[in-house]
Order: structure tokens, then sequence, then C-alpha cells
């Protein structure tokens, strides 16, 4: 038996079944590294690195966030920046990278600090984030591409100590099943647009799946036959979506989701920084196009156009006019 998306597995009470067979993002977990490696942390756990990089100031200890959650598969170190082909195994590796945005990036003022905002060819991004010390306080990549999910918005979600970093929780505008299916998005610009997000206003979203976990199908016959079977037997939709992060019994919300979905475009891209491979799909899924990007260690088959997907899944998202130009044009060089 099939589940048609993420509201089937509601309706059917499936819930602990599947939150059982996903591995999730446990947020908001602070670590100390151990001097000159990252923390080891478990799957897709959120972390909090110690910094020595001070934009204006020279070398300093500060803490600040990111989402590029280390994970590991088989012993080998992933993360979200090897999904778009970053190597960032050591604080100084991060240190580096970080110093390399700023330099080459453009300064986006919000009320709360700034933004850095480096664009690379082939849609990668980095989001430094600063304080008004120019101290860097957050960090985050994104993939710009040519997803579009069509949303509207149910409310906003940031913290007071953590300001720069925000989240949407939002709907998809389609039919009303589908109005029920919330679920949440990080935004790594959020302090730039969080003033055009009230309440039920609708917006068109760039959306990033930052791979977890990652499986391939060369046709619909083979996902049916192989694809994630829950213990009634129960299998999901070729084109689904669960709102994973959501449903956790944890501390606080995170923009997790477990999705199927078929290849419409699939390409491999090098990243211009370090000349390291990594994977963009383009998925149709239950809510719209995603733009998936993943370590080549998660690729343990061809993608090929009309097969399909199945993992987990960090969401970054923008809004789709800004990812056009839109804001770009008003930041200024560093």
């Amino acid at each position: 038996m099939l589940l048609v998306g993420g509201l089937g597995v509601l309706r059917n009470g499936l819930v602990t079944q599947l939150l059982n067979a996903c591995v999730l993002v446990s947020g908001g977990v602070f670590l100390q590294p151990l001097p000159g490696q990252l923390p080891h942390t478990k799957p897709h756990e959120s972390v909090g690195y110690q910094s020595t990089f001070d934009k204006s100031q020279g070398p300093h200890t500060r803490y600040y966030t990111i989402r590029a959650h280390t994970k590991t598969t088989n012993g080998d170190s992933m993360s979200h920046f090897s999904d778009i082909g970053f190597i960032v195994e050591t604080p100084e590796d991060l240190d580096t990278l970080i110093a390399s945005a700023i330099a080459d990036g453009k300064v986006y003022p919000a009320e709360h600090g700034s933004y850095v905002y480096w664009a690379l060819d082939g849609g990668i991004e980095m989001w430094v984030q600063t304080n008004h010390n120019d101290q860097v306080v957050g960090f985050n990549p994104h993939f710009s591409g040519s997803s579009r999910v069509q949303v509207a918005m149910v409310n906003t979600a940031w913290q007071e100590d953590m300001p720069l970093d925000g989240s949407l929780y939002v709907h998809v505008v389609s039919s009303d099943d589908l109005e029920q299916l919330v679920f949440m998005v990080d935004m790594p610009d959020f302090g730039l647009v969080h003033t055009r997000l009230a309440p039920d206003s609708v917006h068109t979203l760039q959306v990033a799946a930052f791979a977890h976990e990652l499986n391939i199908f060369a046709d619909e016959a083979e996902f049916e036959a192989t694809s994630a079977q829950l213990d009634d037997g129960m299998r999901f939709a070729a084109e689904s979506f669960f709102p994973a992060g959501l449903l956790a019994e944890k501390e606080e919300d995170t923009a997790m989701a477990f999705f199927s979905g078929r290849i419409e475009e699939h390409n491999r891209r090098d990243n211009p920084f370090t000349g390291k491979l990594f994977h963009h799909l383009l998925i149709r899924t239950l809510i719209g196009t995603l733009d998936v990007v993943a370590d080549p260690q998660l690729v343990q088959a061809t993608p090929r156009s009309g097969g399909l997907v199945q993992g987990t899944f960090w969401l970054s998202a923008r809004l789709a006019v800004d990812v056009m130009g839109g804001s770009k044009s008003n930041g200024r060089r560093h």
C-alpha cells in the first residue's frame, strides 16, 4: 500500500514508526571542539563551533552557530558544506572559509548586525552573520537553483540570542489537503526579509534540500519494491513529503524533511573554491520542485531523469524574487 504524502502518515497514526525509521536533527546543542578537530557529533546533530576568527580584531575565542551539521556514514565525515563541495574538517578550515567569504562577499546591514553574502558559480552561497561589533556570530550555507514552491506564511521563529538566524512555518498554496501540511524551512537571510513575512502572506520560495540520507531508484518499479517501508508494509508514494523535524520528541522544531520525488534534472558540479565535486538534482515532490544537493559519498547509484529519490534532508529557503536578483543589487562590497 502507498501513502500519498505526509498527510497520509498523520491520518494513519504512523508517526512513531516513521520517526523510528528516520534520523532527525536535534537542534540547539553547543559543543566545544578539541584543539585541531571538529566535534564528533551524532548524525545530524546541530552544533556550535568555537571560532578564532574576528572580522576586525583578529584572533579571538567566541562561539558562533552554523547550520552545517557534521554527520557520518560508514565512518566518512560529511556535512552540509560537503553537500556543496566544501571541505571542512577542522576549526581552521572553517575559519579559512569564513575569511574568504568576508573578503569576497557583499555586506547587507540588518537590524541586529550584518550579513556577508558570498556567491560562487554553480549556485553556491555562503551567509556570514556578524554582530554590531563585527564579530562572527553565525554562518550558513545555501544553494541557489530553480526550485519553486508557493507557500502561505503561518509563523516565523527565531531566538533572542541569535536574531540573525530565523525560520519559517509555512504551508503549500495548493489543494485544501496540502494546506494542512505545515513544514519548516530555515532562511540564511532571515533578518533582511522578515518584515515581508506577515502571517497568511503568500510567497514563492526557492528551497534547497541538503541531503543527509539519499536513496536513488531507476524507476517506479524499483521504488515500489525497495523504498522505505513501514512496519505494516505501507510505503510512501513516489511524490510524497513528511515534515519530520516538526514531529520528533525534542526541545525545538527543525527544518528537516523526509520526502520522495521524481528526478527532473541531474548534474555534477564543481565547487570553484575547492574544485570538489557535488551533485545537484531538481526533484519534483508533493509540495513542488526542490533543489537537492548531495555529497558524492551519498550518491550510490547514477541519478537519471525520470528516476526517483527518497531520503532525509535539511531545508534552506530564500524568497525566489531575491534569488533572481531582487535584493543582491543593494549590497556593498566588503
